[in-house]
């Protein structure tokens, strides 16, 4: 039986609404009806016109939710709109509970440890209370990031503040619903695993994916396991997803683990420095080699720059990527030579700039010679850029040789633009270098 009910309005997307509210003596909340939802069906089309079941299904959401904003604002000395049912709650008698130990009592009822969880808390207060999107979006993160960081602390409440992240799914918005998702995987409760796997497994992409996958970082057992394994096919369509999904799995162990961030890396180069870290953490006896292995046989340039560094980064010698042997990896690319110019990059990628610079420019210099004489247009562009890298590069270039400055003066008459003026570009920087300058 209640020991007190009030009224409490509250703001909505559908404007203000009106709640009826029991409480326990001990401040347990026994029930929340929104006034609303109490219509007949033609007064609520009526007054909500035709998003009447839109407003209908949001105000039963919130009443869910208020439930637990109520037994925490009865403890509180002032919150925003509970000061009427808090001041009128105490006068009638009804308990006054303000802990200070943060730590999670054995044996303490749900809404009993649910208060204590967030008044020792204050900072996160906006999300409970769903003040406005910025305050309580940054509150709901902080309480996400401590579920990971400090799961010890944390995750004996777990039980008790299910119920509620359960009810935030109703209320949240887009970016609060990503992390409200997290954070029920987090939770690691019976209940919020199987909601986390399911909504995965179910058939398309779903809304808030990433915070799913995100979810899933907290089960490391044979059988979540071999559920998150499962799913990679339904993912491998999202680069986006696919991304996260691997720094989940890469803290799983086993062969069939490996096997998945192997086919990632075949399925996406990109990938390569996710499985990287996975093989390693799964003890496999030649990471780098099997990072080799997708470089050697990868046909798409543009993810070539990821692979070498993630191989150079910190590669054996058999498998380091020297500047010549990137520049043959290219020359053999099939869409080198059918490529139309506007496709070409329009500069060095960030990478094999990188290689390019430390390497000795004598050797650098031999390459370039090597490729600028070839005939493939995309081949000479690239021996030009590298070219280019080392001429502006103050002090990179101490000479140029003479037949690659009798290359250059060719390539200024190219038929190419992006040859002919990345050619004219490096001889106006490297004229005073130029053994023939009056030909050029």
């Amino acid at each position: 039986m209640a020991f007190f009910t009030a009224q409490v309005t509250r703001p909505s997307p559908f404007g203000a609404a009106v709640f009826s509210v029991s409480l326990a003596q001990t401040g347990e909340v026994l029930s929340v009806v929104a006034a609303a939802t109490q219509l007949p069906e033609a007064v609520f089309k009526l007054t909500y016109g035709d998003r009447w079941e839109d407003a209908r299904a949001y105000f039963l959401d919130l009443a869910d939710n208020l439930k637990y904003q109520v037994e925490v604002a009865v403890h509180l000395e002032e919150q925003l709109g509970f000061e009427k049912l808090t001041a009128q709650f105490r006068s009638a008698g009804g308990a006054y509970f303000r802990p200070t130990d943060r730590a999670c009592q054995p044996d303490e009822p749900g809404y009993r440890a649910r208060a204590r969880y967030w008044i020792t808390r204050p900072r996160e207060h906006p999300i409970l209370f769903l003040e406005p999107a910025a305050k309580r979006y940054a509150a709901l993160q902080r309480v996400v990031q401590r579920f990971i960081r400090k799961p010890g602390a944390e995750l004996p409440y777990a039980t008790s503040l299910e119920p509620w992240a359960f009810s935030l799914l109703g209320v949240a918005n887009g970016k609060e619903l990503d992390h409200a998702v997290t954070l029920l995987g987090r939770l690691e409760t019976p209940a919020a695993r199987e909601y986390v796997f399911t909504e995965l497994e179910r058939p398309g992409r779903h809304i808030v994916a990433q915070g799913l996958i995100r979810g899933l970082a907290a089960y490391q057992d044979p059988v979540a396991r071999d559920r998150i394994l499962a799913l990679y096919p339904k993912l491998a369509p999202h680069a986006d997803l696919v991304a996260t999904y691997l720094e989940v799995i890469a803290q799983l162990r086993g062969e069939e683990v490996v096997k998945t961030g192997l086919q990632i890396l075949e399925d996406r180069s990109l990938n390569a420095p996710g499985v990287l870290t996975l093989l390693r953490n799964n003890e496999h006896p030649d990471p780098e080699g099997m990072i080799r292995r997708q470089f050697d046989r990868e046909e798409e340039y543009f993810f070539l720059d990821t692979l070498l560094d993630t191989i150079n980064q910190q590669a054996h010698d058999e498998h380091f990527i020297s500047l010549a042997a990137m520049n043959e990896k290219i020359a053999r690319l099939p869409e080198i030579v059918d490529a139309a110019p506007v496709t070409w990059p329009q500069e060095l990628e960030k990478n094999w700039k990188k290689l390019l610079l430390a390497t000795p420019e004598a050797t650098a210099v031999a390459v370039i010679t090597t490729y600028i004489q070839r005939r493939e247009p995309r081949l000479q562009r690239n021996a030009l850029l590298q070219l280019k890298v080392l001429a502006k590069e103050q002090g990179s270039l101490s000479v140029l040789p003479q037949a690659l400055e009798k290359r250059l003066r060719e390539l200024i008459n190219s038929r190419y633009d992006k040859i002919s003026t990345v050619s004219l570009d490096i001889a106006t920087e490297l004229f005073p270098k130029l053994a023939a300058p009056a030909e050029m």
